[in-house]
């Protein structure tokens, strides 16, 4: 794991809320500005093994023109030749200044945003 590397990329303008109204609103220039940065990226700049299954992967993300360093918790299961790799980490909207103007009062969106992942891989050499 040491020597991984871990890239992604995430068309923001792929985002459901459930709601064709909010859904119209995140491709704005107050919110994902899809129009001008359609992609979100991550890029891995250390692995961490922790024992378990369990990993630390540190790296940087870009959203909207902002980069910041982020530490990711990833669990990894592996099932006949399928890896799943899960996990979650809070972002700070405001720092990559998603919800601009007056979205940036954080009484009526929070600041913390729960990212929640799941990916499915194949061709992973066993844990």
């Amino acid at each position: 794991p040491e020597t991984a590397k871990i890239g992604f990329t995430v068309e923001l303008g792929s985002a459901t809320l459930g709601s064709a109204e909010v859904e119209a609103e995140l491709v704005k220039p107050e919110w994902f500005n899809t129009p001008k940065f359609p992609q979100a990226t991550f890029t891995s700049r250390s692995v961490k093994a922790l024992g378990g299954g369990k990993f630390e992967v540190a790296g940087q993300l870009s959203i909207k023109g902002n980069t910041r360093d982020v530490v990711v918790p990833v669990a990894l299961t592996q099932a006949g030749g399928t890896t799943t790799a899960t996990g979650q980490f809070t972002l700070q909207r405001l720092a990559f200044k998603i919800g601009d103007g007056e979205w940036a009062d954080t009484s009526m969106v929070a600041n913390d945003v729960q990212v929640r992942f799941k990916l499915v891989l194949t061709g992973l050499a066993p844990l």
